[in-house]
């Protein structure tokens, strides 16, 4: 069982790197040096949300703090998505105990996986998809994003590469990989997703028996 002090680490950690990754105001996200550039703002978030203070109060927070402490201009609808995504952190790993392995794969692997959840985010459209998959959009996104970024101009189809997933990462491409099966025609598969379903199929079927073996 996780502990309380486990899960307030795993909550400050996972808001420091959201900061940095997705808020990142002043544009420091690819600059080493400036990795801990926002680690002063997390305290306040960590009690904002323990406390289960209203979106508007943290909003004013983080408000301030772009607009007035770093005197930016501000993107209001871009703050509030945020708040939605701080808000989800907070509830997951307050929730549920989440499991991290690091999964060896190719890019010619993990590519389709980001095209099948490209087209949960901008392709298929579903009336409720968070009813339908079980998690936020955000969620979706987020790790969509986070498997785009290891591509490289380097990067060949069958290098080896490794990726930290969780067990709920997994749990949401799975959701998407059926869906998307379920949607997409057989002949336009391939075009889409960039493999057939047979082998999105062994993809997933091996992404799988990774996270259990590791």
């Amino acid at each position: 069982m996780t502990s309380n002090s486990d899960k307030a680490k795993q909550i400050y950690l996972a808001i420091q790197k959201a900061l940095i990754e997705e808020w990142d105001p002043i544009g420091v996200r690819d600059v080493p040096e400036a990795q801990g550039e926002y680690d002063s703002y997390v305290p306040m978030l960590y009690d904002l949300l323990l406390l289960n203070k209203p979106d508007e109060e943290i909003f004013d927070y983080l408000w301030w703090v772009e607009t007035e402490h770093m005197g930016l201009n501000g993107e209001k609808k871009g703050t509030e998505d945020f708040i939605k995504r701080l808000r989800y952190i907070f509830q997951i790993i307050n929730n549920k105990r989440i499991t991290k392995k690091n999964i060896e794969t190719k890019w010619s692997e993990l590519r389709p996986l980001g095209n099948i959840l490209n087209e949960l985010c901008h392709g298929i459209y579903l009336e409720d998809i968070e009813k339908e998959t079980g998690c936020k959009k955000e969620a979706i996104y987020t790790l969509l994003i986070k498997i785009a970024v290891c591509e490289t101009n380097e990067l060949k189809k069958e290098d080896i590469l490794i990726i930290e997933l969780d067990d709920f990462e997994i749990g949401i491409i799975k959701s998407c990989f059926l869906i998307v099966e379920n949607e997409i025609e057989d002949r336009q598969y391939q075009a889409r997703i960039g493999v057939s379903k047979e082998e999105a199929n062994q993809i997933l079927n091996k992404l799988n028996e990774s996270f259990k073996e590791v």
